[in-house]
């Protein structure tokens, strides 16, 4: 009946010289219910048996007798049913889908998962926090014992007074660090460095 309806407008436009008018229709469907005087056409069974069958024939690419291998755009009338809508109980039962769940009224062939109602959201995630990334340790500053007037090391000269654990100064008479002390100083520091870093990957 479909394909007889989409030629018989085909036909029409032919003949008035309309060939290059695309056909497409509008709408179309079938009651899932109805009042006690639609009883007869207006069921779940006849419902299912239009609509699955059109969207069988149609996803074919069979096209019509008159046009053989070119489908029709079609809409189908209608995705919920209309409670509110004047009319006959059948003009109100139309829907393609339940409003609740959102699943096929009755088995349509549009949905890959059949009249499953559509999956709930995913539960969310959870975040994991990003651990804090400890401070370094802060360095360990050598304790300097200040030379005593009249002490061994005062008395051993310059030398003495800019070894390392005693104090210095311009009033003890010491010069910049020697070589072997900045080295020693700056090998530190090094590793402090490259201690923290490997803290930080560690963490991360």
């Amino acid at each position: 009946m479909f394909d007889a309806q989409v030629d018989a407008v085909r036909a029409a436009l032919d003949a008035k010289g309309y060939k290059d008018v695309e056909i497409v229709v509008a709408e179309t469907g079938w009651p899932h219910a109805g009042g006690d005087d639609e009883a007869g056409a207006a069921t779940v069974e006849n419902a299912r048996a239009f609509v699955a069958g059109l969207v069988s024939h149609l996803r074919s690419m069979a096209g019509s007798p008159r046009m053989p291998g070119k489908p029709v755009d079609t809409y189908l009338f209608a995705v919920y049913d209309e409670d509110l809508k004047p009319g006959k109980p059948s003009e109100k039962s139309f829907g393609l889908f339940q409003t609740g769940t959102l699943a096929e009224t009755y088995p349509t062939g549009l949905m890959r998962n059949g009249t499953a109602a559509v999956a709930p959201a995913p539960a969310a995630v959870p975040v994991r926090p990003t651990p804090a990334v400890a401070s370094p340790a802060p360095a360990r500053v050598p304790q300097v014992n200040p030379v005593q007037p009249g002490s061994a090391a005062a008395a051993a000269g310059p030398s003495a007074l800019c070894a390392p654990g005693t104090a210095r100064g311009a009033a003890a008479g010491c010069g910049k660090p020697s070589a072997a002390e900045s080295s020693r100083i700056r090998t530190a520091s090094v590793l402090r460095i490259f201690a923290g870093v490997w803290l930080l990957y560690l963490l991360i």
